[in-house]
């Protein structure tokens, strides 16, 4: 099946559905059960069980990201072109996101950012990572079908091994650097920290 583990949306007259293609499986709605293998290419219009129609087809970037699964709050597609016109964000920066979170303003910055542009997204939270990495690499394995998440891997220790090697790199530990112990401490506890240490560096 030409479609397995494509990502799409269901959509009815007043519902939408996000969902990935799986050989031989239904998706069930409350109008009946779908047969993944009656949709022969996107978009496409079919009838579930109960002959209601639904029509079938790639999801748009503000589609996915309001439909998908999420934990911490999102950026919302209309947010996101005031924060890449006040950033003044091309395909040639450098950008560092403070809080990944579901993801969502991450992948839209990698589509931006291309392979000419450079994206650092930190967050403290493992299980936001988790999620995020689940949010991007499905978005991405479904429109970039040359690229696989062995590859994204691979690029992101060659840009840290490129990183480490350079004259003033952030990976180095430097003379005047401090080591933070924040495994006991809460979030805002650990900001304060760094307050009061960088208060003192500046003062």
């Amino acid at each position: 099946m030409k479609l397995d583990n494509s990502l799409v949306v269901i959509k009815s007259n007043n519902k939408k559905y996000l969902t990935v293609i799986k050989d031989g499986e239904s998706f069930i709605t409350h109008n009946g059960k779908i047969s993944y293998n009656d949709i022969k290419s996107l978009p496409y219009s079919v009838k579930s069980s109960t002959d209601e129609d639904y029509i079938i087809y790639t999801p748009s970037y503000k589609e996915f990201v309001l439909l998908m699964r999420r934990g911490p709050q999102i950026i919302y597609p209309k947010d996101v072109g005031s924060l890449i016109v006040d950033g003044n964000i091309r395909s040639n920066s450098t950008v560092l996101e403070i809080g990944t979170g579901s993801g969502a303003l991450t992948l839209f910055l990698l589509l931006i950012l291309g392979k000419k542009g450079m994206l650092y997204s930190l967050d403290s939270e493992v299980k936001h990572q988790y999620r995020a990495s689940k949010t991007i690499n499905r978005y991405v394995s479904t429109f970039n079908k040359g690229i696989s998440l062995k590859e994204v891997q691979k690029s992101i220790e060659f840009r840290d091994k490129s990183d480490y090697e350079r004259k003033h790199s952030p990976l180095k530990r430097t003379k005047d650097q401090v080591l933070i112990n924040s495994s006991k401490l809460s979030k805002k506890a650990c900001f304060f920290k760094i307050k009061k240490i960088m208060d003192k560096k500046l003062n």
